[in-house]
């Protein structure tokens, strides 16, 4: 998901969290200091006016194609939408509290228990339906990307008003907020201004989203080896055609190795592509919720025309609908949970059933433990590029040209550093556009030898998380 088109679409739904969580604050200025929370939301309020920062250095430079940069920035996403449903609660907390100010004990009521005749606030018949509504609405505005049952919100808020547990979910957001702010300027600084690192250069595991485009390819540029991995998947997936139920088979192995990469060819073999009716990419990443995936799959399918509209429950029935007696490439990129069996049977629930033979999942994984648990087939265990396919990926992200005909003592010194790499393309990606500043030997030694080798391996690091 880092391609220059999907780090446009992140920087705008970035810009448009900002311009809702912002102004939403400020009305809600003087009950959040009557509350105590002003400090704590303060703090918030000058991250998220820095992450504005973040975005428009980004902005500033449309040529850059970097998967840290566009982790980080997905990253940020994510913590804004995290951002946006504390607010969204606090607004309820507001709201509750109002509504009880005469009526008695207060107690926290979760939105979702609010918006059906069988869940009433107490002393309903005392309140008006259009503050039940106000404040419904404002539920359904809050779950619009974690889904009407989001287990980590319900199971956090179904007790009384918490000052102390609302203030550590602020200060958590705030600091996570900081520490992806700073790998993102690390980011930046490294690649300089005006600095390239795309897929005319070096390898691009960048890719445009798929659910935001007519296309339903991912883009890439040239990829260096994983021909025979390649390979094995598609053979797999037409020995696999006449199978009924559904095939899962993972891929494995350490950050930046080519897992996504890998996933992406065959996504986008276009011998495959006429082999299956429906097409799926998700991306999992670091926090499994099955309400979100389920809405995105369904958002795939359905082009969004489900409005939004479904709760959990019947979510996976809408997509069950929309896949019935098709043939099925699921891509569940990048899950980083163990996730668990009734999880699992949940997510896959709605492919087994009246569905047509040959369904693939791909999933990418980090864990090998969670591949052996959910794969029906033997996993694909992802190791470093081999040396010839490395050192040519090493020149195009270093030199710019995988011919580069570089100088003797230079490419002495890029093999040593190569070896470093231990064939991660990742890492190749990150360290070419540090070495790209000066082609010279001076400039290659001290990056070898000395305090900057130990700056970029700190850079390296934070981008394989």
């Amino acid at each position: 998901m880092e391609a220059s088109d999907d780090t446009s679409s992140l920087q705008a739904a970035i810009r448009w969290l900002l311009h809702t969580i912002l102004p939403s604050l400020s009305k809600l200025d003087g009950w959040i200091r009557h509350a105590g929370l002003g400090s704590e939301v303060e703090r918030l309020r000058d991250e998220i006016d820095q992450v504005d920062g973040n975005v428009s250095a980004v902005n500033a430079r449309s040529d850059i194609r970097n998967r840290s940069l566009a982790r980080s920035l997905s990253a940020l996403k994510e913590l804004l939408y995290d951002a946006d449903d504390v607010v969204d609660e606090l607004d309820c907390y507001r709201i509750q509290r109002q509504l009880h100010a005469h009526g008695g004990p207060w107690h926290w009521h979760h939105p979702n228990q609010i918006d059906g005749p069988s869940n009433q606030l107490p002393s309903s018949s005392r309140t008006s339906d259009s503050t039940q509504n106000a404040t419904a609405d404002n539920s359904s505005r809050r779950k619009r990307r974690r889904g009407d049952d989001s287990t980590d919100i319900t199971a956090a808020n179904t007790g009384p008003w918490s000052k102390d547990q609302i203030s550590e979910r602020i200060q958590d957001i705030t600091g996570q907020l900081r520490d992806i702010r700073g790998n993102a300027r690390r980011v930046l600084n490294m690649l300089g201004p005006g600095s390239r690192a795309g897929p005319n250069h070096c390898q691009s595991t960048t890719t445009a989203d798929p659910r935001r485009g007519a296309s339903s390819s991912l883009v890439q540029g040239k990829v260096y080896g994983r021909a025979e991995e390649k390979s094995y998947i598609i053979e797999l997936i037409k020995a696999r055609k006449s199978d009924a139920g559904v095939t899962v088979l993972p891929i494995v192995g350490i950050a930046g190795v080519g897992k996504t990469t890998l996933a992406q060819l065959v996504y986008n073999d276009q011998d495959l592509e006429s082999q299956f009716d429906l097409r799926i990419w998700i991306w999992v990443s670091s926090s499994f919720d099955e309400t979100r995936v389920t809405r995105e799959m369904l958002d795939f399918v359905s082009l969004g025309a489900h409005g939004g509209k479904c709760r959990f429950p019947k979510l996976p029935e809408v997509l069950k609908d929309h896949v019935k007696s098709k043939r099925v490439l699921l891509i569940l990129d990048d899950i980083w949970d163990d996730i668990s069996d009734c999880q699992w049977n949940n997510l896959l629930a709605p492919f087994k059933p009246n569905n047509a033979k040959g369904s693939m999942i791909l999933v990418t994984t980090r864990i090998p433990s969670l591949a052996k648990k959910r794969g029906t087939t033997g996993p694909i265990n992802l190791d470093g590029l081999k040396n010839d396919d490395f050192w040519l990926m090493f020149k195009a992200c270093a030199f710019g040209d995988e011919n580069y005909e570089e100088q003797v003592s230079l490419g002495e010194l890029g093999q040593q550093i190569a070896k470093r790499l231990q064939g991660n393309p990742l890492a190749a990606e990150t360290a070419g556009t540090l070495l790209r500043e000066h082609l010279t030997i001076d400039h290659w030694s001290n990056i070898l030898k000395n305090q900057y080798w130990k700056s970029y391996n700190s850079v390296v690091a934070s981008c394989l998380l």
